[in-house]
């Protein structure tokens, strides 16, 4: 029976409580991967492994996520009567029953997880994986492998004419006379060992899309082809095809959208409205619209493809590069979709994007109402309005890809990838660069203390006296990693690195000491540091929102509730925390500061007593019913230093001696592989 006891809770948890992470009402748009048209319904799923459903035909959206795994993309949707199916690259396939409000997994049988186009024939359901094809013909109760003929290709598509049908792979077209059992490559020449990304059955036309040669059309069921690619930019993948009324559309990745009113036999593009879209995932061809999913969210033509309107209303779905506070206001940089303001915590967005034309954000910075935005190729925009209007501002800046802006008085600051360090002391009317003695060109984040600049560079950080006129490197103690973020707090340093976690240093980056001892064991990667008073906020790809209020020395968080951890950034206004993410727009955290509390407590994961404990006792006691596997114990100061470590033989309670140490305030932390506990304790 576990025991109670009354303690004095300085648990590291409890100093700081996590609410619930809600996904806030945008940034509307996303990377849509498949559009599927069920009826008078429409899905769309995204990369970020979201499906949408609208009732009318793309004009608002609402997300069906129940029973969905996070974070895994959906890459086709298909419906059998009252049976939806999704294809999930790495999780295999989910089945609704209630036209997408909840999802079950069926994978009995399907060795391959990564499902990439489906298809339904009758009551038979053929599932394209990276290896093979599957079949099911009991609603995807079990699965078994149709691949006799095929060689290991990726399944890119599957259609059918009466009872044949067609694989496209990355090693050609398939058929299969059999229902499956065997298939045989088409021969053709023009097809062979080409890879195959989309097909389109118009009657008994097949028309094929492929890799850098364009489209083919055949007429006999896939015996012969011929190519069909007058006013086709042929040197481009072909991702999707689709036909409504006389017109085919054709998908491509980087060249456009395509249209033939011909029977394929010439193209022309219909781009107006797409212009900085540069992936057509997928299409629906309705009596007289498409509607296209696309890296940058789903578009709606009204009027055949001459013109094109995006239809993102309810997709949360961005990809977040940047966040920059400015009074009440939150501003969103998004890579593709440009920049977003809301004044009322993301219920509300607006798009902001009068004068950018180049929508891939991946930096910003606010200084009253002038906001800063850097971008990719495009460079630096300046709006002196609060972003109601932007203007391109790249005199002198030689390197366009910006990756972090950095603001001093009067000064402005750009670090670009490549180009080294830039200044502006004119608003941005002129640049100039500032990289003498500075090690690596690729800056990736910028920071200030007071006193000195600094630099995350591919390699390390750099640092230049503010007003001075040469870089030093600063990378002792750190990993030799790119350094993607930096942050003050305090007379601290702080900087977040790819893949090796987080590093501080007390003395303006002399020397760095890692601060990962409680931060997943496995990849650490920083893209985010933001500091409040006397904490830091950390995002941490691919596990979510940390914070710590011991210099690093210890990281709590609770993001169980934050369905997407690919954090990009992080900003903090007030009691708020938003996280921006790569896929699913910003999510909001009303956080809550609690003092520290005398309570009673039998819900603890562990306790310890007494504490406060006197010097003279000289020992405290560790109460737990968890299990430990190779656990340890370890105590900590305050300043992160371990002076203690033990292993656990779960044997509870636990003595660990306390001899020789002065009051004040110390960490305990019981872990093994699995689990990693924390509480603090006082010394009298």
């Amino acid at each position: 029976m576990k025991k109670s006891f009354l303690i004095l809770v300085f648990s590291f948890i409890s100093c700081f409580s996590f609410a619930q992470w809600v996904q806030t009402n945008g940034p509307y748009g996303g990377d849509i991967r498949t559009i599927y048209s069920a009826g008078s319904d429409l899905y769309a799923g995204t990369k970020s492994g979201y499906i949408f459903r609208s009732v009318d035909n793309g004009a608002s959206w609402n997300r069906l996520n129940n029973g969905l795994p996070l974070d895994a993309q959906i890459k086709a949707l298909a419906m059998n009567g009252s049976n939806l199916f999704a294809a999930t690259g790495g999780e295999g396939i989910y089945l609704s029953t209630d036209t997408g409000l909840s999802w079950t997994q069926v994978n009995n049988g399907l060795i391959n997880h990564t499902v990439i186009s489906l298809l339904i024939s009758g009551n038979n359901i053929f599932a394209g994986t990276t290896d093979k094809v599957y079949l099911s013909t009991d609603n995807g109760n079990s699965w078994a492998p149709r691949d006799s003929g095929l060689i290991n290709n990726f399944i890119y598509s599957l259609v059918e004419i009466g009872n044949n049908l067609f694989a496209g792979t990355s090693g050609g077209m398939f058929t299969s006379f059999d229902n499956g059992s065997s298939w045989v490559r088409i021969s053709s020449p023009l097809l062979s060992n080409r890879e195959v990304r989309s097909i389109l059955v118009d009657g008994s036309q097949l028309f094929a899309g492929t890799t850098d040669r364009g489209v083919f059309l055949s007429t006999d069921s896939g015996v012969t082809w011929t190519a069909v690619n007058s006013g086709f930019p042929i040197t481009t993948d072909v991702l999707s095809l689709a036909k409504s009324g006389t017109k085919i559309l054709a998908g491509t990745s980087d060249a456009g959208l395509l249209i033939s009113s011909n029977n394929a036999h010439s193209w022309s593009t219909v781009n107006n409205g797409l212009e900085s879209v540069s992936s057509f995932w997928s299409i629906v061809g309705n009596t007289n619209d498409f509607i296209v999913g696309t890296n940058l969210g789903v578009f709606k033509s009204p009027n055949s493809g001459n013109t094109w309107v995006k239809a993102n209303e309810g997709i949360p779905a961005t990809a977040v590069r940047a966040l920059s506070i400015s009074g009440t206001d939150l501003f969103v940089g998004t890579y593709g979709h440009g920049i977003f303001r809301t004044n009322n915590n993301g219920d509300t967005w607006g798009e902001i994007n009068s004068g950018l034309t180049n929508l891939k954000v991946l930096s910003l910075a606010s200084k009253d109402s002038m906001i800063i935005a850097g971008t990719e190729g495009g460079g630096v925009y300046i709006s002196t309005d609060y972003g109601n209007s932007w203007n391109q501002m790249n005199t002198g800046l030689t390197n366009k890809f910006v990756t972090s802006i950095l603001v001093i008085g009067s000064d402005i600051y750009l670090g670009t990838e490549g180009g080294g360090v830039f200044i502006s002391t004119n608003g941005g009317n002129l640049w100039s660069a500032m990289n003498n003695g500075l090690t690596n060109h690729a800056i990736l984040s910028l920071a200030n203390n007071g006193t000195y600049i600094f630099a995350g560079t591919g390699v390390g950080v750099n640092r230049i006296s503010i007003g001075g006129t040469s870089w030093t490197n600063i990378s002792t103690g750190l990993s030799g990693a790119a350094t993607l973020s930096m942050a003050i707090s305090g007379n601290r340093v702080y900087a977040g690195s790819s893949g090796w976690g987080v590093y501080s240093s007390a003395n303006d980056g002399a020397t760095w000491t890692p601060r990962n001892s409680t931060l997943p064991l496995n990849t650490l990667t920083v893209r985010a540091l933001f500091p409040v008073t006397n904490k830091i906020f950390a995002g941490i790809a691919p596990h979510g929102v940390y914070m710590s209020t011991s210099f690093g020395s210890f990281w709590s968080s609770d993001n169980s509730s934050l369905t997407n951890k690919l954090i990009y950034a992080v900003a903090v206004n007030g009691s708020n925390i938003f996280a921006g993410t790569d896929g699913s727009g910003v999510f909001i955290n009303s956080s809550i500061l609690i003092g520290i509390d005398e309570t009673y407590d039998s819900r603890l994961s562990f306790n310890v007593y007494p504490n406060p404990v006197s010097k003279e006792e000289a020992s405290l006691l560790i109460e737990t019913e968890l299990s430990f596997v190779n656990g340890k114990i370890e105590m900590y100061n305050i300043e992160g230093i371990c002076f203690h470590l033990d292993y656990i033989d779960n044997a509870f309670p636990t003595k660990v001696s306390l001899k020789g140490m002065a009051p004040g305030l110390y960490f305990i932390r019981i872990y093994d592989e699995r689990n990693s506990y924390i509480r603090r304790f006082v010394i009298q």
